[in-house]
């Protein structure tokens, strides 16, 4: 990860950004076609986005709880963590193009991936679960470290399971840039205590409403 952020100061982060996006994007309407193409961007409902909204709220929070816990438990793992961040602060962007390269677009190129094509073509050879586990566990291997591998684990979890509930690929897409953003937004804006604790209910809320049977 840490060796690809020289191409990004190379080439610049937001054309990067917005390529990497096109090309995922243009890749999977070449290799599927027609009616695969169509059920894989399948729209959501309003209900669904606005519960996924609340649920990306919140979740920033509980990843931040689970890499702050296990950091004392792995060696080096707090300077890992501390150069991926120093790495993505340190690119001259506004925030507006930050939020485009750090949080828009590795939502609709990572759940294209992950959950559009990975976890769909997953479920076509075994049971949903291991659809599930499998697809995960690739999104936390190219999140470069343990902790954040360990969250990102949760976290793709959680999204290829509303995306199985949904039949929709668009609420884990906006679960996932809500989430990214907060992250960068609050790296740079300490919120208050209220604040985050108004998220965090907001964002348990929204998850609850994403799972629970119609």
């Amino acid at each position: 990860m840490i060796a690809g952020m020289g191409l990004i100061y190379e080439l610049g982060a937001l054309p990067l950004a917005l390529w990497t996006v096109v090309s995922v994007w243009v890749i999977a309407f070449l290799s599927l076609r027609g009616p695969l193409f169509r059920e894989l961007t399948a729209p959501a409902t309003p209900a669904q986005l606005a519960q996924a909204a609340l649920a990306g709220f919140g979740l920033w929070i509980l990843i931040a709880w689970i890499v702050n816990w296990l950091l004392p438990f792995i060696p080096n793992a707090l300077e890992s963590v501390e150069a991926i961040e120093q790495a993505v602060f340190d690119i001259p962007l506004s925030m507006p193009e930050r939020l485009v390269c750090f949080a828009l677009a590795p939502a609709l190129a990572e759940e294209l991936l992950f959950r559009g094509l990975l976890f769909r073509g997953l479920k076509q050879y075994m049971p949903v679960w291991g659809a599930i586990f499998l697809s995960s566990i690739a999104f936390a291997a190219i999140h470069g470290n343990i902790p954040q591998g360990v969250a990102t684990f949760f976290l793709g979890s959680f999204f290829a399971t509303v995306c199985h509930r949904t039949a929709s690929l668009w609420p884990c897409v906006t679960m996932h840039a809500i989430n990214n953003a907060f992250v960068l937004v609050a790296h740079q804006y300490t919120p208050p205590p209220v604040l985050v604790a108004f998220l965090l209910i907001s964002g348990v809320v929204g998850c609850f409403l994403l799972l629970k049977k119609s």
